[in-house]
């Protein structure tokens, strides 16, 4: 349980280790993009200018509410992004460029409970974009201060006008009307007078775009830094997409994610049939001799089950049961139908020499280790066994084992699943090879259902890493050629030797 719960928390950096080439991929390529986005995609160029504006009042100096709230904020924003202020700017710019291109690149925002304004304008060109700015904050200030002299103008000549027309009254009026007239006249005079003190500055340039900082878009280093970011995103997203559609069991990892406890002994598959078993090999079957020798109660048949069917079972075969005789015990091992590209692995090394053949199997024995015996099962051909592979002969010699003996019983590449489910019946323990890269994960799910079903004991799973196909198929190609050749050279020393 410890050591399923340690997978679990782990699995998310097993996947990342395991995926980091295609994760750094991701990364790289959407780094690329950004960059090659930030590089193609045409620049903008933003200025911003910062203006004060003034409140118009008949009495600045005793205003009866603050400066800002003498002002409308929504007609102030709306008055420096009119049409009439970009056709200002436009003429002030002098370079053709349309009145409606100025509105559409210029943002306008007025700053709450206060008299400021700042004024956004945007361009190709860093120049431009500044130039645009204190256009639009000159062209909106002249265009307050000139609707602002306009309206006092109208206002003043209304009242002069007022009074140009009481003048005639008062020289036509009596003596007790020309008072009442006077006063009227002097009322306007003073109207007149307060009118002439407003001031109709429209307000003042406090940070001229040409003063201040300017940004750009789009920013290289936003645009690469988020191509990295969404790289990385994507390509952890495809680690976990592929693990969970990858069906091929890759590491040991996946198989203690499969229900089989680790660790998980290692080594690589042999290539040609003469491969010795390195010094790890022999280690590890040693190992395993010993496990059978202490288990209780004692094993006479074990089974070697390869669940990627790449028959490691028939040629691994040999090596281990040559392991186990090398302990003074008798050691027989029962190979189950094996391919003619599975056999003879591995048997050159201890001199097998046929003692007898029957319709059901051929009988070994090795000249090199009297305690090491092979015996070849016959596949069944006319469909009268019980199994193509797990024949009546192997039953009864697996159910009938003389308890001096230990049977190491191998089946074929491509042995259906009844025939193992047969096998491991009959064994009393068995050993697993998995080769990397070659087995699905769903036949590891349903052999540990099997075995824990069957209730038989695991003794070792070995994680066996295939040789590359191309140089395996060089190796084949090779060892035919030289076979090739020995039987030439025996043919033509017959030859000579004939009369």
């Amino acid at each position: 349980m410890a050591s399923e719960e340690s997978v679990n928390i782990n699995i998310f950096w097993i996947i990342l280790k395991r995926y980091f080439p295609l994760i750094l991929i991701f990364t790289l390529v959407f780094t690329v993009a950004g960059a090659a986005l930030a590089f193609f995609l045409p620049k903008t160029y933003t200025a911003s200018a910062r203006v004060n504006i003034s409140p118009i009042v008949s009495d600045p100096f005793n205003p009866t509410r603050s400066a800002s709230g003498l002002l409308d904020i929504t007609t102030e924003e709306a008055m420096a992004s009119s049409w009439v202020v970009a056709k200002r700017a436009a003429q002030e710019l002098g370079d053709s460029t349309p009145v409606m291109t100025i509105r559409q690149n210029t943002i306008v925002q007025a700053d709450i409970n206060a008299t400021t304004v700042t004024i956004s304008y945007s361009a190709g060109s860093d120049d431009k974009a500044r130039a645009g700015a204190d256009a639009i904050a000159n062209s909106y200030l002249d265009f307050r201060q000139q609707q602002a002299d306009a309206r006092k103008t109208r206002i003043s000549d209304q009242l002069k006008v007022r009074i140009d027309s009481l003048r005639p009254d008062f020289d036509a009026a009596s003596d007790d009307a020309k008072p009442v007239i006077q006063d009227q006249i002097s009322t306007i005079e003073r109207q007149l007078n307060q009118l002439a003190l407003i001031d109709t500055n429209g307000g003042s340039v406090l940070n001229p775009a040409s003063e201040t900082g300017i940004a750009s878009e789009p920013s290289k280093r936003l645009f690469v830094a988020g191509g990295a970011v969404f790289g990385l995103a994507a390509g952890c997203i495809a680690a976990f997409a592929m693990h969970r559609l990858s069906r091929k069991t890759r590491d040991e990892n996946d198989i203690q994610l499969s229900g089989f406890p680790g660790p998980i002994p290692k080594f690589n598959a042999p290539t040609t049939p003469h491969d010795r078993p390195t010094a790890h090999q022999l280690d590890l079957y040693r190992t395993l001799r010993e496990r059978v020798l202490d288990f209780t109660p004692s094993i006479r048949n074990l089974v070697l089950v390869d669940l990627g069917n790449q028959g490691l079972a028939s040629r691994l075969g040999p090596q281990i049961a040559a392991a186990f005789a090398h302990a003074n015990q008798r050691v027989e091992l029962l190979v189950l139908a094996p391919l003619d590209e599975d056999f003879p692995w591995g048997l050159e090394p201890y001199d097998f020499r046929i003692e007898q053949e029957t319709s059901e199997a051929v009988f070994y024995s090795s000249a090199i280790i009297k305690e090491l015996s092979l015996v070849l099962a016959k596949p069944d051909s006319n469909g009268l066994a019980p199994d193509p592979v797990v024949t009546n002969f192997v039953r009864e010699r697996m159910i009938g084992s003389d308890e001096t003996i230990t049977r190491i019983v191998t089946l074929p590449r491509g042995a259906f699943e009844s025939s193992k489910f047969s096998a491991v019946r009959l064994a009393d323990a068995v050993v697993i090879l998995v080769p990397f890269k070659a087995t699905l994960k769903s036949e590891l799910h349903r052999f540990q259902e099997m075995i824990s079903d069957l209730k038989k004991p695991v003794l070792e799973l070995f994680g066996v890493r295939l040789a590359n196909d191309t140089k395996a198929r060089h190796m084949k190609k090779y060892d035919k050629q030289r076979l090739t050749s020995e039987v030439e050279k025996v043919e033509a020393a017959q030859e000579v030797n004939t009369p």
